[in-house]
């Protein structure tokens, strides 16, 4: 990362080359706090997924010892009153399934909960540990400092959200296959994810405005391709913000897609070209990544059925069955004991190595 890539939009005022040193420092201390609190965000979610996934793949290889253990345990006082008050009611009064006044889908308490921890931590990790250095060679002033240190601090965490957006967005996504959660659990925390990446965004554009205009940077920046972008990002996803309520989901659903998917790409292009300068190009990629799997994985699918022809009957004035000719599946799965299936994991791995 070169100097001016670091620097370029601030005011560089000539001190000491002790101070000057001293503030590069600390700005890579509060920049590396961002990575740490965003490793400490993924690492949330991979406790959720691993503790999830031992439970719903250890249910499938002892089912028997499983249920056992599961009847056991739910007969205990503190987990019945766990499941009663937390993980199956809505989180107010009423059903989870019934819609709120604006026509969304209000979550389980349980995936509130998960959901307001996560933000939590997110609010800290944009907020704790930000300190004042009275030398500080880029700014004269205390309040640019700060909201210097906020700015880069939330867009680091805010490529850290994302990822996680994209990935629980998809059809696709593997996380249903090893956690065993509902798809509808996957887009509550794919939609508050999405805003909360939003959110952090807007913090990051707000703090580092006003930074730029409280140094008179921004007629010398304003048409770098870095600020465009940006600015193409965040409305790109303010607009998403805004399109993706649920009456606008419900009344016009295809228009709600195909806007959404062309905001999203608008969101990830502009991130990528604002953030790839300061080494944080390799988020970008990873939604990228993500995404374009999954849309893989949905083509394979559709070409996997192929084209067919449907058979349209009319059973009354209200009732037409469609009948569509199904095609056989690749591979048919077959009971099989777990140790079979180690069996055949370590003697495939056993050829793989020794003999290819």
């Amino acid at each position: 990362m070169t100097q001016y890539a670091l620097v370029r939009e601030a005011q560089t005022q000539q001190y000491d080359a002790v101070a000057a040193n001293k503030t590069l420092d600390k700005w890579y201390l509060n920049y590396h706090r961002g990575w740490w609190w965003g490793s400490g965000l993924m690492g949330y979610w991979a406790f959720l997924v691993l503790v999830s996934s031992i439970e719903h793949l250890g249910s499938k290889a002892f089912p028997h010892a499983s249920m056992r253990t599961k009847q056991r345990i739910s007969q205990l006082a503190p987990i019945r009153w766990f499941r009663r008050l937390v993980t199956m009611p809505a989180l107010f009064n009423g059903k989870h399934t019934e819609r709120n006044f604006i026509g969304g889908v209000i979550p389980t308490r349980f995936e509130s909960l998960v959901i307001f921890i996560y933000f939590v931590f997110v609010i800290l990790g944009e907020s704790v540990n930000i300190y004042y250095y009275d030398k500080f060679t880029w700014y004269t002033s205390k309040k640019a400092q700060i909201a210097r240190y906020v700015g880069d601090r939330s867009a680091v965490l805010t490529c850290f959200i994302v990822i996680p957006a994209f990935l629980f967005a998809g059809r696709d996504n593997f996380l249903l296959w090893l956690t065993g959660w509902k798809m509808s659990t996957f887009y509550a925390f794919h939609k508050w994810l999405a805003r909360m990446a939003i959110f952090s965004a807007f913090v990051h554009t707000i703090t580092m405005f006003e930074v730029m205009k409280w140094t008179h940077s921004i007629p010398k920046i304003k048409m770098e391709e870095w600020w465009i972008w940006g600015a193409i990002a965040m409305t790109s996803g303010g607009v998403i913000f805004v399109q993706s309520f649920p009456y606008v989901r419900a009344k016009l659903y295809d228009v709600f897609l195909f806007c959404h998917i062309i905001l999203a790409v608008f969101w990830l292009v502009g991130m990528w070209i604002h953030v790839r300068d300061l080494e944080c190009g390799q988020y970008a990629y990873a939604c990228g990544a993500v995404w374009v799997f999954d849309r893989f994985l949905r083509f394979l699918k559709i070409a996997s059925f192929g084209i067919r022809q449907a058979h349209l009957e009319l059973i009354s004035d209200e009732i037409v069955v469609m009948t569509v000719p199904s095609v056989a599946p690749m591979m048919k799965p077959t009971p099989v004991h777990l140790v079979t299936f180690i069996f055949w994991i370590v003697g495939f791995s056993f050829n793989h190595i020794h003999f290819h």
